[in-house]
């Protein structure tokens, strides 16, 4: 899935505009679930069931608002990463173009030239192109970690969007079965295993974002090892142009 700055921060803000609708069903399930228990009809032990349900509840929910809301501070990195994986790009095709450039067949023959300084002219041109290649493969190889990096936190934030739609159900649901009076503690649990498998959905997210990423993180370890590999450039400089 290929990265769109547009789509993304559509995503991120249905994510924003969920936690607030979410907080507020919440305070309507510990209203509703209090009248419930306290009204004349209740038995004293099973408003106190009751009170205990609503606030299993409202833990189970919190603690994925709370999930949700650390994970948006990080919200910025994927739009980073597409922007900079642009960057370089940009540097691909400029290095890749030298290198293609830079080369005997390109810059003239040297047939009718003879002597030291045609000798130096010809030896001069091949590391250029080689360090351009280096160059264009390095930024290459970057670029595709970081495009990676950025579709996936799309696919992973729209995830989360999608969890938070489906928690504000939950929470609707759960403020009808706080009010459904005898029957509101079990109509409750059942709403609060929903917010709980919820949950257990935004764990796994993270963990296999953290697989992907953690893979694109010994990628950009070995295009270090590029980077420091100074096959390309001698001395660990740009080749020099000229040999006399």
């Amino acid at each position: 899935m290929a990265f769109s700055p547009s789509q993304y921060q559509a995503v991120i803000d249905k994510v924003n505009a969920k936690i607030p609708i979410i907080e507020r069903n919440l305070s309507k399930v510990q209203q509703a679930g209090a009248s419930t228990a306290n009204a004349w009809y209740m038995p004293a032990g099973l408003g106190d069931l009751l009170m205990e349900c609503v606030h299993e509840f409202v833990k189970a929910v919190t603690w994925l608002l709370e999930q949700v809301k650390e994970l948006l501070k990080g919200a910025l990195a994927p739009l980073y990463m597409w922007e900079n994986a642009y960057t370089w790009e940009n540097v691909r095709g400029v290095a890749s173009g030298v290198a293609g450039e830079v080369t005997v067949s390109a810059l003239g023959s040297t047939k009718d030239w003879t002597g030291a300084s045609a000798t130096a002219y010809t030896q001069a041109i091949a590391p250029q192109s080689a360090a351009a290649s280096r160059l264009a493969a390095v930024a290459d190889k970057t670029s595709t970690a970081l495009s990676i990096c950025a579709a996936s936190g799309l696919v992973f934030y729209g995830a989360v969007a999608i969890l938070c739609v489906q928690e504000v159900e939950i929470t609707v649901g759960a403020s009808v079965a706080a009010a459904t009076g005898a029957a509101a503690p079990p109509a409750l649990a059942v709403e609060t295993t929903s917010a709980l498998l919820t949950g257990a959905g935004l764990v796994g997210l993270i963990v296999g974002l953290l697989s992907l990423v953690g893979g694109q993180a010994t990628q950009m370890t070995s295009i270090h090892g590029e980077t420091i590999d100074t096959t390309a450039f001698p001395g660990g400089h740009w080749p020099t142009a000229t040999t006399v």
